[in-house]
């Protein structure tokens, strides 16, 4: 009897051993994480989006009025706090839900329900042409981000190898910021190209009456 007993014990820890002893890709974790961590980049478009639309939603100067000559709608202060916090709001509901979503249909499914929220958002934002739409987008934008900041961790953390788990896992955050800073890039650009159109038009128009 404890002859066979030790036998078991014997190829039981034989097993483990000779399972331990296979490493895990680190190559295909890190295109999992980099898949799951594209969503974090998306959040970070998300968060920073209000502050180069700020100018063109809020016009509070010559140049911001000029740049809304072409936007099809404009924002007062009090709608405009709304439409930067509201995504915040709705991330902070959608969290717990988001938790549940892991358990019913998945890591992966619960993440690919995010990018439909990811993509609605954006829609009904760059097609709004009344603030209802505005709201409506930012608040599928915020169930993105709370889903994201949710499952990304779990998801990674499940996964990925003890050795390279804490690099994977910053993954998240890095690409976050990436996205703030994308969007900020983008963003200053736009307005200073906008800026700077105006002000050519305002010397020219200055120009053409001196001549008259």
């Amino acid at each position: 009897m404890d002859e066979a007993w030790e036998n078991e014990t014997l190829k039981k820890s034989t097993k483990e051993s000779s399972f331990s002893a296979v490493k895990p890709r680190h190559a295909t974790q890190y295109f999992a994480a980099l898949a799951g961590c594209l969503g974090a980049m998306g959040s970070g478009t998300i968060m920073g989006f209000s502050a180069p639309a700020g100018p063109q939603l809020v016009p509070t100067s010559e140049n911001d009025r000029a740049s809304c000559n072409s936007c099809n709608l404009t924002l007062t202060s009090s709608e405009y706090v709304w439409f930067s916090s509201i995504p915040n709001l709705a991330a902070a509901i959608i969290g717990p839900f988001a938790g549940l979503a892991i358990n019913t249909i998945g890591r992966k499914g619960t993440m690919l329900t995010s990018v439909f929220a990811f993509l609605t958002g954006w829609l009904l934002v760059g097609l709004a042409k009344a603030l209802w739409m505005l709201l409506v987008g930012r608040i599928f934008a915020g169930i993105c981000l709370g889903t994201v900041s949710v499952v990304v961790p779990t998801y990674i953390g499940e996964f990925a190898s003890p050795d390279i788990r804490g690099v994977l896992g910053a993954g998240l955050q890095l690409l976050s910021t990436i996205g703030l800073l994308m969007v900020y890039v983008v963003g200053n650009n736009r307005n200073s190209t906008v800026k700077m159109k105006f002000s050519n038009n305002e010397h020219g128009g200055k120009i053409q009456e001196n001549f008259q």
